[in-house]
């Protein structure tokens, strides 16, 4: 049976989103759902899905390996990718599936703006790959557009913003770049050296967010049932550990800090991180399901914007 060049796609959509939910899985097991799938679809030969298999590690860059005598599932990441992009990437080809598969249900499915600058990422790729200065005219909420040429080093993905992190031609620092601030982008005919040393995973190891400032510290919270399953099932950090209440009191008591026991609040996290503006705002988040116990200065200083709010919203 010849596909059509969107059937091949929805093909290798639908195989991985199979193989990646329901693996370790046979191929005759892949064939029962996808002949349940549609009646007119006929069975994957084995050969046909060799050649599937190896068309998905060449386009995406994840490999489908055997376990056992007959059945498959996805690799952990490829040496070339990162733990986070391997598993963006499947969630994306989970949406795309299922977008593709029930587009009558398209009318019951609410989803958020699409993210603003997500045209230049293939550029951005090409330049990063390349080693291609890129000409960026850049307009910033509080000033002026303004051209300028950066030397990309690698992008973030953050609350359905993308962020180019690059040097300004010239100078030493890496800066943010939000791509939906970006008025115009083009490649240069400039080229330059890519650093081998940068690791994305180091750089932005000790924060949460997209603000790379300030001093990594010991941070404890305590929070309610509910907000414990929350970040259990979400980590906002790789450093967060949940502790339990005798090793937290351990803790408050060297950090030399006073302490009221509240019933609701039974649940403990520890992280080691800078508590920069985006983790302080994500915390904000829980409101009345979290407090901040140390460091003193950042409960104090979410102490202070919490009364603002609460000012602001006062009734007269």
């Amino acid at each position: 049976m010849n596909l059509t060049l969107g059937e091949h796609l929805n093909r290798l959509f639908w195989l991985l989103d199979i193989i990646a939910t329901h693996g370790p899985i046979s191929l005759r097991e892949i064939n029962e759902r996808w002949i349940r799938r549609s009646n007119f679809m006929e069975p994957i030969n084995r050969q046909v899905f060799m050649r599937e298999k190896e068309t998905i590690q060449e386009v995406f860059g994840i490999d489908i390996v055997k376990v056992g005598q007959n059945k498959y599932k996805i690799s952990d990441p490829l040496h070339n990718m990162s733990r986070s992009v391997h598993d963006h990437m499947l969630a994306t080809i989970h949406e795309s599936n299922f977008m593709s598969s029930f587009r009558e249900l398209g009318s019951l499915i609410s989803i958020p703006t699409v993210y603003k600058g997500s045209e230049y990422l293939s550029m951005i790729g090409e330049a990063l790959t390349e080693g291609i200065v890129l000409n960026v005219m850049y307009h910033k909420y509080d000033a002026e557009a303004y051209n300028t040429e950066l030397v990309p080093y690698c992008l973030k993905l953050f609350n359905r913003r993308w962020y180019l992190y690059a040097k300004k031609q010239g100078e030493n620092q890496i800066k943010c770049f939000s791509l939906d601030r970006v008025v115009d982008m083009e490649l240069s005919d400039k080229k330059f050296a890519r650093d081998e040393d940068f690791n994305p995973e180091s750089f932005f190891g000790n924060y949460y967010g997209v603000y790379l400032k300030g001093d990594v510290e010991d941070v404890m919270i305590r929070t309610t049932k509910v907000s414990m399953k929350f970040l259990t099932d979400l980590p906002l950090h790789h450093s967060q550990r949940l502790v339990n209440e005798h090793d937290a009191l351990i803790a408050l008591q060297r950090k030399g800090v006073e302490y009221k026991p509240k019933e609701e609040y039974q649940y403990y996290f520890k992280f080691h991180i800078a508590p920069t503006p985006d983790f302080e705002n994500e915390l904000l988040r829980l409101c009345e399901n979290c407090e901040i116990l140390y460091p003193v200065w950042f409960r104090e200083k979410v102490h202070e914007r919490l009364l603002k709010a609460v000012q602001i919203m006062k009734k007269d």
